[in-house]
């Protein structure tokens, strides 16, 4: 009955979707359970587990069942695997039983052979579960057996231990010498399993020279690829350090085959992928986007899988219509619970940035106004701040932070904390300063405008130099910053600028009375399709929360444009914008 009961949860065409089966094995089980071995229940729980078949009670029991009949010495193998990966993601009632498990899989290990180890880490790292002598042991039995493993082996056991943040730096080093070694062995689906644990360790897992190596090779096998694997790269892809000369041409060759292949792999899912995973780099041409869009055709046909990072990339690309029809179902989402229990931590925050940013610039519409009223709790807060900071990607910190200035903007948010002692803002300001130094680094060099030509921003700072200079009547030894010690600058001028929220800003001006100047370039990394005309929707809230809720006045310039522009029009444009007198100049 258990293995129908599996075998109606896959069935697409199953009117009542198995449900009267899934009921009657559950009360036959129940009704034997004591006749049943220890044996009998692995495989129960190997049928109904991974297809989320069973009620609590069901589970309680069999677990229980499992403590009273756990061998002696330790359960079989085979039975001890076929276990732990039916309850990879099972939140044990009975502690022991997992403890029981961990212990016997440490003590089995060196006799394992390397699929059985290769399923031991499998389980417990997708869990984010084990002790650290399991991962120790793990690590000992994959340097010893490296040079042994298949590519699946090798992929997986890669994979596994960047997912749970586990192994040495002799590991890492072992894997990327195999890996290289295996590049030609891999199958499309094992170099995906390669870039997801590059895109988890934020590419620390690997040296640049690897990386390199395996972007080469997928670059090779482009034109053989499945479709529906082009699409899966692209979302992986997406989250991977995006600094190498390959990733641009990846991308288009990528985006050249789909279309060319596009009637044969577009369905919702993959229409939703594709929004996803080219919104988040910003590449893709309209043509595409349409097509996925017109594929999907409704927002209420997403799957729930796909729906938060496809409700952000139609706002990411100004499909506003398109993603404030999200809201009214967001809005029924919340009669179901708080909304951080049906989403990962990172589609949490997505979603309520989405959610804020439309509220934000759309403010005076009743409708925005009313599903934001319906969907916002202030418990969101809190629960935000719950978060640790260092755990999330570098992608996401920028709308992580942009979320409570947002919720802060439209009047969502008290920001005193419940002990009255400090500011929400305070609260968060202090996550900032606590944050790991490599992935401040991270999100500060990954912003758009990391992209800008440096060359570009020297010449405004010296132009804005000259200007400021002559404007508070400064002496050559003043503006270069020769002053006494007991003196204050009238004001002060830098380039590539973190505020207290980690915006990088080109060049800043900081006058001595506390006003704030910032330029910002734009370059085709904001624009959509490489329109100055059309930012990405994140850099217009970017831009919108530096002016009204963070004081800088802003100048912004288009960098082709400015490139264009003679010596004598960009001192004037400068001139003309800070309203500076012509003889000041």
């Amino acid at each position: 009955l258990a293995e129908y009961a599996k075998y109606f949860s896959r069935a697409t065409d199953s009117v009542k979707a198995g449900f009267g089966v899934y009921h009657l094995a559950e009360e036959k089980i129940l009704e034997q359970m004591k006749n049943f071995t220890f044996h009998d229940l692995s495989v129960i729980l190997e049928h109904l587990l991974p297809q989320n078949i069973g009620s609590n009670k069901l589970y309680q029991e069999v677990e229980a069942h499992l403590v009273s009949l756990y061998p002696p010495h330790g359960s079989e193998p085979t039975d001890l695997i076929r276990i732990l990966k039916a309850t990879s993601k099972h939140r044990f009632f009975e502690k022991s039983l997992i403890d029981r498990m961990t212990n016997d899989s440490i003590n089995y290990l060196p006799s394992m052979t390397n699929s059985q180890v290769e399923n031991v880490l499998w389980s417990f790292s997708r869990g984010l579960r084990g002790t650290p002598k399991l991962y120790e042991t793990l690590e000992q039995e994959y340097i010893k057996r490296m040079n042994l493993l298949k590519p699946r082996s090798l992929a997986f056991g890669f994979h596994g231990f960047s997912v749970a943040g586990k192994g040495s730096e002799a590991l890492f080093s072992k894997f990327e010498e195999a890996i290289v070694r295996s590049l030609d062995r891999f199958t499309e689906h094992y170099l995906i399993k390669i870039l997801s644990a590059i895109r988890l360790s934020r590419g620390n897992a690997i040296s640049k020279e690897a990386y390199e190596k395996i972007l080469k090779t997928i670059n090779d096998r482009i034109a053989e690829m499945k479709p529906v694997n082009l699409v899966k790269f692209v979302v992986t892809l997406s989250g991977c350090p995006n600094d190498h000369m390959l990733i641009p041409q990846l991308f288009d060759q990528i985006e050249a085959r789909l279309i060319k292949d596009i009637k044969e792999v577009l369905d919702i899912p993959t229409a939703c992928q594709i929004l996803f995973g080219f919104a988040s780099v910003n590449r893709g041409s309209a043509t595409l986007m349409k097509r996925a869009l017109k594929t999907i055709e409704s927002m209420s046909n997403i799957p729930k899988k796909y729906f938060v990072p496809t409700f952000w990339a139609v706002l990411q690309l100004n499909h506003i219509s398109e993603a404030k029809l999200c809201l009214p179902i967001i809005s029924e989402l919340t009669h179901f619970g708080n909304l951080r229990y049906f989403f990962d931590h990172e589609n949490f925050i997505r979603l309520l940035w989405s959610t804020l940013a439309i509220g934000f610039r759309e403010r005076k519409d009743p409708f925005v106004a009313r599903q934001l009223r319906q969907i916002w709790r202030e418990d969101f807060a809190n629960d935000l701040l719950d978060l640790e900071m260092n755990s999330l990607s570098p992608n996401i910190i920028p709308l992580y932070l942009q979320t409570f200035l947002l919720a802060n903007s439209i009047g969502l948010l008290n920001w005193t904390s419940k002990s009255g002692d400090n500011s929400k803002l305070d609260l968060l300001s202090q996550k900032v300063k606590e944050m790991n130094e490599d992935l401040r680094f991270e999100v500060i060099n990954q912003d758009r405008t990391a992209l800008t030509n440096q060359a570009v921003r020297d010449e405004i700072s010296e132009i804005l130099s000259d200007l400021f200079a002559k404007a508070f009547g400064q002496s050559e030894q003043q503006k270069n910053g020769e002053v006494q010690a007991d003196e204050q600058p009238p004001f002060q001028i830098g380039t590539n600028f973190a505020d207290d929220f980690l915006n990088l800003l080109d060049v800043v001006v900081l006058l001595a009375d506390g006003t704030k100047i910032a330029v910002i370039i734009h370059n085709q990394g904001h624009c959509i399709n490489s329109d100055p005309e059309e930012l990405l929707y994140e850099e217009q809230i970017r831009i919108n929360l530096l002016q009204d809720v963070l004081d800088w006045q802003l100048l912004i310039i288009d960098q082709k444009e400015w490139e264009g522009k003679k010596p004598e029009e960009k001192v004037d444009f400068f001139r003309e914008s800070l309203q500076f007198e012509k003889e000041d100049a």
